[in-house]
């Protein structure tokens, strides 16, 4: 219906007065939020109707609580719950904020850390300020005031960077479960400059999620180098299953992670599916030891890319590769 009384507004079928009523009668309905599939754009209504709002010029106070709503939604990573949402939410609020006008006034205010240490602030409207926080301090007393005399509002945004040592550590599971074997092709528990290792990564997807668009990240140590046997320069690797249909799926007790997507870089090999059942996988490829040195082995990493706290990480370990 939303859509409807835009389409009303640029093909002027009706008096702007009728059409901005028939939006202030349909914004005050109760919202529902359908989060019943896991394509939904959640947020989308609330996009379309901060664009009606802006195209039928309701009130600015109207405009700006639907602005509000759409921002309090979008998650901590910058985005809103899928790649549609986030595209409708910003198309919305991109028309929105394009046309609001800065005041005149300079902007001045303070920031409190931890109760403690203010740093005050003077800027343009149009302008911004940077403040660095003492993690320690807010460690200690999560924290932080902004206090501003504008009347207008103001967007401010936090950003907390920091290494995982637990993970790298002990590993980590929230709706996976996840290893990783580096076995030596020459039958050799030593691994030496020149052989070919097999890189196997198995993973265990809990039934109850909703295991949609998941990444497999697995970080070479720096010894190593991805083999691409599609490539004419590199020799075929490791047995053909071409004449086993059912070997592509099922192997040794584990669903064949077959991706829809894979990239070999440099530093890791990464794999995309779309969709998984819930149950064990398994992931192998090959590469081969090119220097030596004892080395360190990242963290892999397996993860739902659109609900990343859904994930699991291995432990660090150390590899080592010695001369011929």
């Amino acid at each position: 219906r939303l859509l409807t009384l835009m389409t009303a507004k640029i093909l002027d079928l009706l008096p702007l007065s009728n059409l901005q009523q028939s939006l202030s009668d349909l914004l005050s309905q109760k919202e529902a939020l359908r989060t019943d599939h896991v394509f939904n754009a959640v947020y989308r209504e609330r996009a379309v109707a901060l664009m009606a709002g802006h195209m039928l010029q309701a009130e600015n106070s109207v405009q700006q609580r639907l602005a509000n709503r759409l921002l309090a939604a979008m998650n901590p990573s910058g985005r809103w719950t899928s790649t549609s949402d986030t595209g409708w939410s910003l198309l919305a609020l991109g028309q929105y904020f394009s046309d609001l006008t800065a005041p005149a006034n300079e902007v001045t205010g303070r920031v409190t850390v931890a109760g403690e240490g203010d740093q005050s602030f003077r800027f343009e409207p149009s302008a911004y300020e940077t403040f660095e926080i003492d993690p320690m301090r807010l460690l200690a007393n999560p924290h932080v005031e902004i206090v501003s005399d504008a009347d207008f509002p103001l967007s401010y945004q936090m950003e907390l960077t920091y290494p995982r040592l637990d993970f790298a550590e002990k590993g980590y599971s929230n709706g996976f479960k996840i290893s990783k074997t580096i076995e030596n092709t020459a039958n050799s528990e030593t691994i030496h400059v020149g052989d070919v290792v097999k890189v196997t990564v198995q993973f265990e997807a809990d039934e109850n999620n909703r295991n949609h668009h998941i990444v497999l990240d697995d970080p070479l140590p720096a010894g190593l180098v991805a083999i691409n046997s599609a490539l004419a320069t590199e020799e075929p690797v490791g047995e053909s299953d071409a004449d086993d249909i059912r070997s592509r799926y099922w192997s040794d007790g584990y669903y064949r992670f077959i991706p829809n997507h894979f990239e070999m870089r440099d530093t890791r090999v990464v794999a995309f599916r779309d969709e998984i059942w819930g149950g064990p996988y398994q992931y192998s490829y090959y590469a081969r030891a090119v220097c030596a040195g004892e080395f360190r082995v990242p963290p892999t990493k397996v993860q739902l890319m659109y609900t990343p706290e859904v994930c699991a990480y291995t432990p660090e370990t150390r590899v080592e590769i010695v001369d011929q």
